[in-house]
């Protein structure tokens, strides 16, 4: 928000339209004053050059359209803007050099399998559609640091990012002038969200609103697997954390043989999901519920039934 209208333009007077700077300069300011006084009215006129009667009517339309804004804190807003301003290749290049420097590895959340099956029989599930217990097992597979399971749920992966930023090459001169541009000594930059830039041209600004946020379909911190990034609704994301999951049905065939699989349920919040697949947008939890005898008798008995 500290740069200047001759730096970058903010608003286009032929258009009457904000720029895509100048809607996250708008966003962010909207998040932090949602009523501006007739004196900041003049300072964003001064800072965007665009008129203050237009300024109003933005501000009017914001708060009707969002009524209950999520508060983003400083420190998301920093970060975003942080984002956007480095190109998508040096957002692979620093995802790049971060998975060089540490050790990742396809771990599945112990916590998230009930206590019917172990981890290490999911794979030897069997089916007779596409989705088998290695599908499962790859579904629920998290890209992560083992130790991140033996931390509070509350760890998570960061990088800081400071004007002089010896550790990350790949954007050394991107992180000085946005720091000094900013006035920011250290910014901790969680690294999903850098993977997330990595695949994107751009984070849209809606991630400044609070109504959209980037959340992992795992709820594991640590995470940075990529099909478990994504951005979606507040309500969605912030529901995932006390979801129960996927349901598989399972029918035994005695102690040493493998379960097979009868019906995967996706859970609702890959059925609440608009971009596709409901079991693809899911949560990786997995409930599991496995056949008694009666109810293996009783589909036995269908099963003759229908082929008789």
């Amino acid at each position: 928000m500290e740069s200047s209208p001759s730096e970058q333009m903010l608003y286009n007077k032929t258009t009457k339209r904000f720029t895509q700077a100048g809607h996250f300069y708008i966003n962010s300011y909207f998040i932090e004053t949602r009523y501006p006084t007739n004196n900041q009215f003049a300072a964003i006129e001064k800072h965007t050059g665009c008129p203050v009667s237009t300024l109003r009517r933005k501000f009017c339309r914001m708060r009707k359209q969002f009524p209950l804004l999520t508060y983003v804190p400083l420190r998301i807003i920093n970060t975003i803007n942080f984002l956007n301003s480095i190109t998508m290749e040096e957002a692979i290049a620093l995802k790049t050099q971060i998975l060089d420097a540490n050790t990742y590895e396809f771990l599945i959340n112990p916590k998230h399998v009930n206590e019917k099956i172990t981890i290490n029989e999911i794979s030897s599930f069997t089916s007779n559609k596409i989705h088998d217990g290695k599908y499962l097992k790859d579904f629920m597979s998290c890209l992560i640091k083992s130790d991140n399971f033996n931390h509070s749920s509350k760890h998570d992966s960061f990088i800081n990012i400071t004007p002089a930023c010896t550790t990350w090459s790949s954007i050394k001169e991107s992180a000085k002038n946005f720091c000094t541009s900013h006035s920011i000594n250290k910014l901790r930059i969680p690294i999903h969200y850098i993977c997330l830039r990595a695949r994107l041209p751009i984070l849209p600004s809606t991630l400044l609103e609070g109504n959209v946020r980037i959340s992992r379909l795992c709820s594991t911190n640590g995470c940075i697997r990529e099909e478990h990034i994504v951005m979606e609704n507040t309500s969605i994301s912030t529901g995932r954390e006390h979801c129960g999951g996927i349901i598989v049905v399972l029918r035994p065939y005695g102690p040493t043989a493998s379960k097979r699989i009868l019906k995967i349920q996706p859970c609702e919040h890959g059925v609440q999901h608009v971009d596709g697949d409901s079991l693809n947008f899911s949560c990786r939890k997995m409930q599991v519920s496995i056949l008694d005898e009666i109810a293996i008798a009783y589909l036995d008995s269908l099963y003759k039934t229908c082929s008789s």
